[in-house]
């Protein structure tokens, strides 16, 4: 059969495309190799750790974990950047612009070291499940076990006085991934949720200082789509006393792969979950759907769940309204694709909760932070952009890291684990930062008892097997604290510094006030405004694209009603 010129260039493109997402996955940001030979030999590699392929249409591409099932896709129809800038500077919402390659990891060495090793992972972007559900002072970590040469397993093990980590289970022949720990039937004895496919099995505690080694049921989802990143929440959504599941699936009988989102309440009788409502949010159930934050953001005293869309970046926000009812109250539209997670928490402590909804595209992984302004009403805030390409491993978590009293928004994209904290309302900046290679998930979790959440970070390494890094937490100074802040205005930073055609100027102020961002050429000639407005107190970051300006050098100047400060900047084509 012969190809068309249109599909060469088609197959070609996408050969590309995953050999960067292979690298990236696998090898780092190591330097892509040229020859079609050299790419083949990446796409081989991607079969041979586990993670297999297929194209659903020329704009869309399946990726499907074997170990666990799961699959996810891709959309490869994206926005330009200009026109997500585009859209956010219409809404006046600021973009925290991060490029791993320009961190300082100095600031950050020390504060997480390794510690133990757990021979157990999950799946890519969900976090392994941790915990000390027997209440012997050890925690437990539920997941995969996979050495080369040996099936999937689902299994437990309890770090010892010695931080060795022992097998305490084997839920074999059970192939599942651990998702949640749950007490579906308000018994007050826990149990730990497993999902493989469409699939959630519930195993629950004997007793009180047991684990959780007995089969209580199992609950079919019917997903006929792929389960993308969408998560699912496990907990109470309509004010009575019994335990709601949120997730996506289909109906037991759908031949057409209708993608919903159905809610379903325990019933005692039936031991087991039974669905009580569901909507495909006029989707049509064609298009990807990610979630689920949940909490009731506007504060109204009804809960509420956040679902994004993969395909067109719409975000919905769907309200509790009496028994087993619910009613879609809000919703938005964005120019991200591939929009599949949401976490939701009180970040900023401002008092209201905000909801964050990321995407993953080429140019890197994109968050939008949301927080409502009225009863069932919500507008966007702030923006995070991570420069390289987020679509392997992405997790996102809220936890309090630094025992604070106010939680921290995680990111892990790519490898590199970002954690942000709130500077002011409405306002963030890099916390912590790490690279590591291979990621499939992360968790936060206080291992050693100390009363510092550790990070345990899962990887899949096809030679090695699924294994979970714990990196303790040691008492950490911020770097903020570090550099105390500053008496006067200062820019920080512009990264890249030289560039070729766009920078971004990073600033701080230290007080409230008047500010005026000047861009100045060689000869003092205004060249462009950037700011020119009241600005709150903290750090800030605004783009300048010279795109339409010749190579030279140029000057930032940062004036506010006092003071003046000025770096220079190298424009090379």
């Amino acid at each position: 059969m012969r190809t068309s010129p249109k599909e060469a260039s088609m197959r070609q493109f996408l050969i590309s495309l995953l050999t960067f997402f292979t690298t990236v996955l696998f090898q780092g940001y190591s330097a892509l190799p040229t020859k079609s030979g050299a790419r083949q030999y990446q796409l081989d590699a991607l079969a041979k750790r586990g993670i297999t392929y297929r194209f659903v249409d020329p704009e869309t591409i399946e990726f499907k974990e074997t170990w666990s099932g799961k699959t996810w896709r891709r959309s490869l129809r994206e926005p330009s950047e200009a026109t997500i800038r585009g859209w956010a500077a219409s809404r006046g919402i600021p973009i925290l612009e991060i490029d791993p390659s320009q961190v300082d990891t100095t600031l950050y060495a020390g504060w997480c070291t390794l510690s133990t090793v757990v021979p157990l992972a999950s799946s890519f972007s969900n976090p392994i499940v941790v915990g000390d559900l027997d209440h012997n002072g050890k925690p437990e970590c539920y997941g995969l076990y996979n050495a080369p040469g040996t099936n999937h397993e689902t299994r437990c093990y309890e770090m010892d006085s010695n931080g060795t980590w022992v097998l305490r289970h084997n839920y074999a022949p059970l192939q599942a991934a651990s998702r949640l720990v749950v007490d579906a039937d308000g018994d007050l004895l826990r149990e730990v949720l497993f999902t493989l496919l469409g699939m959630a099995y519930d195993y629950g505690q004997p007793s009180p200082d047991s684990l959780p080694t007995v089969f209580r049921f199992e609950h079919n989802r019917y997903e006929a789509d792929d389960p993308g990143f969408t998560g699912i929440f496990v907990g109470f959504l309509d004010g009575d006393s019994l335990t709601d599941f949120l997730y996506k699936g289909s109906e037991w009988d759908s031949s057409g792969g209708v993608t919903k989102v159905y809610v379903a309440e325990y019933n005692h009788q039936a031991n087991n979950f039974v669905r009580v409502w569901s909507t495909d949010y006029g989707l049509g159930g064609v298009a990807g759907i990610g979630g689920f934050a949940v909490d009731d953001f506007d504060r109204d005293g009804h809960m509420e769940f956040v679902v994004s869309e993969s395909s067109y970046g719409r975000v919905f926000v769907t309200e509790n309204v009496g028994d087993n009812l619910y009613a879609i109250t809000w919703q938005d539209s964005t120019p991200l694709i591939n929009l599949y997670h949401t976490v939701g928490g009180d970040v900023d402590g401002d008092g209201k909760l905000e909801f964050f909804v990321g995407g993953d595209l080429s140019n890197g992984n994109w968050t939008i932070a949301y927080e409502a302004d009225s009863n069932n009403h919500y507008s966007a805030r702030f923006m995070f952009h991570i420069v390289p390409d987020g679509f392997f491993s992405p997790t996102y978590l809220v936890k309090d890291m630094d025992g604070d009293g106010h939680p921290e928004l995680i990111i892990l994209s790519s490898g590199y684990l970002h954690i942000f904290k709130a500077t002011s309302d409405d306002d963030y900046r890099l916390w912590y930062f790490r690279h590591d290679n291979n990621t499939l998930s992360c968790q936060c979790y206080d291992v050693n008892n100390d009363g510092r959440p550790d990070i345990l970070i899962s990887r899949g390494i096809n030679e090695i097997g699924l294994f979970t890094d714990v990196y303790r937490a040691s008492k950490r100074v911020d770097v903020a604290e570090q550099n105390l802040p500053p008496l006067e205005p200062q820019i920080l930073r512009s990264y890249p510094n030289p560039f070729n055609s766009a920078t971004s100027i990073e600033y701080v102020l230290p007080q409230n006030g008047w500010v005026r961002l000047v861009i100045y050429d060689l000869l003092g000639a205004e060249v462009v405004t950037l700011v020119d407005e009241k600005k709150q107190s903290g750090r800030r970051s605004i783009q300048w694209n010279a795109t339409n300006e010749p190579s030279g050098i140029y000057f930032c100047r940062l004036e506010t009603h006092d003071q003046v400060t000025t770096i220079k900047l190298l424009l090379l084509r």
